[in-house]
């Protein structure tokens, strides 16, 4: 990690452009497809894993284009698939954070199992466990998880062992969004 330190009494002075942050970036760009109507997202970062992303996003029928240096356009509008192509999925690690969005969107999804790096384990079955008390009924084969809603989505309380929003926060967001939506049956 590369930092920068300050010795002696002298004032700071300038200005730092931060970029937007890529966890935060993949689970937005997912949400998007709830939409009827196309979503433009500021602040996306050009990296690797928001480009698979993109290509995620194109396999599902959605249209998704950088349409200035750091704006995504994404137009859920022609959505017609619900199955991600493993070649893409075990690309990233946050390809998991389609499966709650694609279900609430199509009923139904088949998500091939996360890739990504190898930082060490991240189980997926705390979002599993979320989604399975959310009225989603949740089978693994072959690698790929195949998800549907048989009765639609349902609100839920949803209690963790421990706290976990530092790590899980974006998640619980976009189930609490789905949970919102639902609620004023929209889906």
């Amino acid at each position: 990690m590369e930092k920068y330190v300050i010795e002696g009494n002298k004032k700071l002075k300038g200005r730092v452009r931060l970029s937007g942050a890529k966890n935060s970036a993949l689970k937005i760009m997912a949400a998007a497809i709830l939409g009827n109507s196309p979503s433009v997202i500021e602040d996306i970062p050009r990296i690797k894993d928001v480009e698979v992303m993109m290509e995620v996003l194109k396999t599902l029928g959605v249209k998704a284009e950088f349409i200035d240096k750091n704006i995504v356009k994404i137009d859920p509008s022609s959505i017609s698939n619900y199955n991600t192509p493993y070649e893409l999925i075990r690309k990233m690690r946050a390809s998991i954070t389609i499966l709650g969005p694609l279900i609430a969107k199509m009923g139904k999804a088949r998500v091939a199992l996360p890739g990504g790096c190898n930082i060490g384990t991240r189980p997926i079955d705390l979002h599993l466990k979320g989604l399975s008390k959310l009225g989603v009924k949740i089978s693994q084969e072959s690698g790929c998880i195949e998800a549907t809603t048989p009765n639609g989505l349902v609100g839920n309380y949803i209690s963790m062992d421990f706290p976990i929003f530092a790590i899980n926060g974006p998640n619980i967001v976009i189930e609490a969004l789905i949970f919102l939506i639902n609620s004023y049956g929209v889906l």
